[in-house]
């Protein structure tokens, strides 16, 4: 009986052991994706990872107003390029990449990140 009990124990031992500690750390967590995906004429959606996706919409629209509140503003004229800038709040670090009927914000922040893109 004492074998059998120490065989259990032995064998329990190997199986925890056997399992790496983050065995689902190596694959990144799939993203969630909301709204009008691109495709023929207009869409707006965005591209969350370990956060929803009405949250993820209000981070980078606050990323936009800051930047546009800027003493340059935000406008772009037809033809005149991208304008392209950063911002920093709250722990978020956002990218942001406007032009003519076009926009893309990507915000990261440890374990969560997002895009919001829009265009006509």
């Amino acid at each position: 009986m004492r074998r059998f009990a120490i065989a259990i124990v032995v064998a329990a031992a190997l199986v925890v052991a056997a399992v790496p500690a983050h065995a689902g750390a190596g694959s990144p967590a799939k993203p969630q994706v909301c709204g009008t995906p691109p495709g023929d004429g207009a869409y707006s959606y965005v591209k969350a990872w370990n956060i929803g996706c009405a949250r993820a919409r209000r981070v980078a629209e606050n990323a936009l107003e800051r930047f546009c509140d800027r003493p340059a503003g935000c406008s772009t004229p037809i033809g005149s390029g991208y304008l392209r800038g950063t911002e920093r709040f709250n722990g978020w670090d956002c990218g942001l990449k406007l032009g003519y009927e076009f926009l893309r914000v990507r915000c990261e922040k440890p374990h969560k990140r997002l895009v919001w893109e829009t265009a006509a």
